[in-house]
């Protein structure tokens, strides 16, 4: 989970960046927070697990592993941000946001 101290500095470098691309929309909390403090012509690029996928994904038998792939699942239902309809610099965050699902392949 992102602190609070973490959130600030993400904030602090989106008003610099045009394209941001996060790893794991998780929440969508630092994805709402990226739109909310970049400028109206930045993009947010986030990808995060399909959930259809997650039936075949493995992180290890120990605590670790388990609490790992609860998390996964439970981040994998994200279908939209809650600040969705929020208009920040008369642009909705909407379009400023792209969602995309992936499925994991082993090799």
């Amino acid at each position: 989970m992102t602190s609070d101290y973490e959130a600030w500095i993400l904030s602090c470098l989106a008003k610099s960046s045009k394209n941001i691309f996060e790893f794991g929309t998780c929440s969508g909390k630092t994805t709402a927070l990226f739109a909310l403090n970049s400028s109206s012509e930045s993009k947010v690029y986030s990808i995060t697990l399909d959930p259809a996928g997650l039936s075949n994904l493995s992180l290890g038998n120990n605590q670790d592993g388990k609490a790992a792939l609860n998390n996964a699942k439970k981040e994998s239902i994200v279908q939209s941000l809650f600040y969705y309809n929020y208009k920040h610099f008369g642009v909705l965050i909407a379009y400023k946001v792209t969602i995309s699902k992936f499925i994991l392949i082993n090799i």
